[in-house]
């Protein structure tokens, strides 16, 4: 009980420094903003602040740590070639697979959309092998779950 409380004070502190100093940001991107400020500055590594978007349990298997939540559990991508995963933390995509692979989940494209909701972003990192040329690279950003468009790289 006392690591809750730990957390919500945490969360609640961050939460007030950045109303104060970013006071026209709208609500639910400075909730987002204040969860990761509280995870910077202590909270436990595996303190989640919402529920995760892949069930854990039968079917999840281990994986390299996730770049958006570093969780190491998730389940196999439907479809997609060698070891791509769904991450069992905030639903990213983590591992390697085939370029033609990769771009039936991930657009090369960018997004036209204005102002994609948060709820529809989506962490990749991604090594794909493009099988013409024998060379891996590596992919990683943010992507619209709904259109497969990439929203941000890098």
């Amino acid at each position: 009980m006392s690591k809750l409380r730990v957390t919500i004070k945490q969360l609640d502190a961050a939460r007030a420094r950045l109303r104060a100093e970013f006071s026209d940001i709208q609500p639910d991107a400075l909730e987002k903003m204040a969860s990761i400020l509280a995870r910077s500055e202590g909270l436990p590594r595996g303190a989640p602040l919402r529920e995760p978007r892949v069930p854990r349990g039968k079917g999840t298997h281990r994986m390299d740590p996730c770049g958006g939540c570093s969780a190491t559990k998730g389940r196999p991508e439907p479809g997609a070639s060698l070891s791509l995963y769904t991450c069992g933390g905030c639903g990213g995509l983590v591992g390697k697979c085939l370029l033609v692979d990769f771009h039936k989940i991930v657009k090369p494209r960018w997004c036209k959309e204005p102002n994609v909701p948060q709820e529809r972003w989506r962490y990749y990192d991604v090594d794909a092998l493009d099988a013409a040329t024998n060379k891996e690279d590596r992919h990683h950003g943010w992507y619209d779950r709904e259109t497969g468009c990439i929203l941000q790289t890098g």
